[in-house]
Order: structure tokens, then C-alpha cells, then sequence
């Protein structure tokens, strides 16, 4: 079957969003008198949306505390989401080839959806990707696949028409519950072996890599 949708996760795929997650929940952590974490710590404790980041950061705490370190988390990092961010090397120019190709894009992740529309509207051309999604109240998140299967839907396309690239465990549960086909990238937040230990069949080191399994299975 040919492919016709490529699926992104963002942040560890299409961008570094590190310094900015780890430096705005660094502060709300400091405000509320708790330890700070470095930068690299944050690669774990992202992946599940803003909410459960805040309480792997946070560590032990009471459920009223957790709440409010989101809560002040969440228009903080809005305010900051692309001060220190960056797009990988190499992640433009496979956007342009793809759609060059005929393919089709989205962006999927966890979090916040204003959040994901401010960064993608920052960082790419406004009509890069034909669906731009973050989480939704209605919708649970990642790893379940009932987003990434509304995408497909939408789209038109059946999940089996569809690339997924992420970086995470996350991405790879997401796409295998999705019966899409997955495409897990090393340079993002975890490590060729974690990617492994997830499951992922198919690993590459660079967007360079990226685009030519697509063609090569396009």
C-alpha cells in the first residue's frame, strides 16, 4: 500500500524544546521553594503532556502542590515556548523534499494544542503541515492511538497509509496501536537503546535517513 500522510510527533522530532520545558518548569519549581533540575533530566520526564511532566519534576509532593506547579507552568511556557527551542538540522529540508514528493503532513504530540500551533506557526511555513494537533480535553493522550487514528481520519486516509516519526516510547506504543507505520528517530530525547527496548523496529539518525526510507517504500 502506498504511504500518504507523514505523521510527526514534535518536540525530540521536529524540535529541540528542551532548554525552553526545562528553564520555564525550572522557575515555577524555584518559585514554590522545591529542587531544579538540569536541562537533561527533562528528557525523561517529557512525553506524556505538560501535566505529568510538572509531577515527574516535581518528585513527591501533594496532589494541591502538583496542580499548582501546572498551573503556573502552563502560561509561562506559552509565554516562552520558542525563546531557546530550535529546529533539528536537516528537518526543513526533509519537510520541503516530502511535500515535493506528494506527501502529506501533520504534527501530532501531547502537548498543550495552542502550544504545538504557536511553535509550529513559529518555526514553519504556514502551510507546511495540513494538521496541526496537540492535546484536546476530549481526546486522551498518547500512547493511546485514538488521536492519531482521528488524524488519519480526517485526513482521509487509512492508518496503514500513514508514516509515523517520533522519538520516544510514547511515539512508538502510539504508532503501533495505530497500525501505522513507524519510523523511530535517535537524535530526539532517548537513546538508540531505549528505542530498541520500546520496540522500534526501524531506527534512523538523521532526517536524511528519514527520507530515504520513505522514498525507498513510498
Amino acid at each position: 500500500m502506498r504511504r500518504k500522510v507523514v505523521l510527526f510527533d514534535l518536540d525530540g522530532t521536529l524540535i529541540n524544546s528542551l532548554p525552553d520545558i526545562s528553564g520555564c518548569m525550572n522557575t515555577v519549581l524555584k518559585q514554590h521553594g522545591l529542587p531544579v533540575h538540569p536541562q537533561d533530566a527533562y528528557r525523561h520526564f517529557i512525553g506524556n503532556g505538560s501535566r505529568v511532566m510538572a509531577g515527574r519534576a516535581a518528585g513527591n509532593v501533594t496532589a494541591e502542590m502538583h496542580e499548582a506547579l501546572y498551573a503556573d507552568y502552563c502560561p509561562l511556557y506559552a509565554a516562552h515556548c520558542y525563546d531557546l527551542s530550535f529546529v533539528y538540522d536537516g528537518i526543513k529540508e526533509l519537510l520541503d523534499a516530502l511535500r515535493s514528493d506528494g506527501l502529506r503532513l501533520a504534527v501530532f504530540s501531547n502537548k498543550e494544542d495552542p502550544d504545538v500551533l504557536n511553535m509550529i506557526n513559529h518555526y514553519f511555513p504556514a502551510d507546511t503541515f495540513e494538521i496541526i494537533r496537540g492535546h484536546l480535553p476530549h481526546m486522551p493522550l498518547k500512547p493511546d492511538p485514538a488521536g492519531a487514528l482521528a488524524i488519519a481520519a480526517e485526513m482521509g486516509v487509512a492508518p496503514a497509509e500513514c508514516w509515523y516519526l517520533g522519538d520516544t516510547a510514547v511515539d512508538i506504543n502510539t504508532c503501533h496501536a495505530a497500525g501505522m507505520e513507524l519510523i523511530a528517530v535517535s537524535w530526539g530525547f532517548r537513546s538508540t537503546k531505549e528505542l530498541i527496548a520500546a520496540g522500534a523496529e526501524r531506527i534512523v539518525d538523521t532526517p536524511f535517513q528519514a527520507l530515504s526510507v520513505i522514498r525507498s517504500e513510498s
